[in-house]
């Protein structure tokens, strides 16, 4: 599973693998076709941006406590920065009490922990 930058395929399951409080929807529809992309979080969070125009330009608009489309742009900054692993460069490690996904060796500096879900869907 990885993220085609230039088609856009897999975009859907990065999201939904890196932010476990999201759900990604089009919006608005013109001839059939999606006009925009809408992300919600679970803490009423949202963005949408729409599809490029026909001179390139995308518009954002958000709203909520966090600011979803700083956080997505500096995860893409720094995927780029990582040189855009792909998936199978990632790793995790599970422990009773704890989680952190890691970049090419459980050992490497390169590691994130991830929030607990306890108690989220109980």
């Amino acid at each position: 599973m990885g993220l085609d930058t230039a088609t856009g395929a897999g975009r859907e399951e990065w999201l939904d693998q890196v932010y476990s409080d999201i759900s990604l929807c089009y919006t608005g529809f013109k001839d059939g076709q999606p006009t925009a992309t809408s992300i919600r979080t679970g803490d009423v969070s949202w963005e949408e941006v729409t599809l490029a125009d026909e001179d390139g330009t995308h518009h954002v608009s958000e709203g909520g406590p966090r600011r979803v489309w700083r956080i997505i742009e500096d995860t893409h900054a720094l995927w780029n920065n990582l040189g855009q692993p792909g998936w199978d460069r990632f790793g995790l490690t599970v422990t009773e009490d704890h989680q952190r996904v890691w970049l090419d060796t459980p050992t490497n500096i390169r590691t994130w922990s991830l929030p607990s879900r306890a108690g989220r869907d109980e």
